[in-house]
């Protein structure tokens, strides 16, 4: 809590710190309202992933720490739920990020990978 404690002694203490906050905050909550009111302005943004499954040689699939496909696919769903406030992890305070991901499709040359990297 100490990074609170020092923005609220800075609220209090240092007028142009609270401007700048509340100019910031202004700003942030007319975009946020703006957005809000025209859902074509909305857009979700697609991050594409490539998750590491580094593992001793030699184990199996699914012992251990080397994973299943599946089970990445489900944390990345998980991640996903968290990230637009949706499913079990829907929170009266929180809000939808308009984040989600995804398994990478391609390399940076073009090729088609999996998104899944195992060493």
């Amino acid at each position: 809590m100490l990074a609170e404690e020092l923005h609220q002694d800075l609220l209090r203490q240092d007028q142009i710190y609270k401007q700048n906050i509340q100019k910031f905050d202004s700003e942030f909550n007319h975009k946020l309202n703006s957005s809000n009111s025209n859902p074509d302005a909305m857009v979700t943004y697609i991050i594409p992933v490539v998750v590491h499954v580094i593992v001793p040689p030699g184990t199996a699939l699914g012992a251990g720490n080397n994973i299943t496909d599946a089970q990445i696919k489900s944390g990345l769903k998980r991640l996903n739920s968290l990230f637009r406030n949706t499913n079990e992890y829907t929170n009266s305070n929180g809000n939808d990020a308009m984040i989600e991901f995804c398994l990478a499709k391609r390399d940076e040359q073009g090729n088609q990978i999996s998104g899944i990297y195992r060493a």
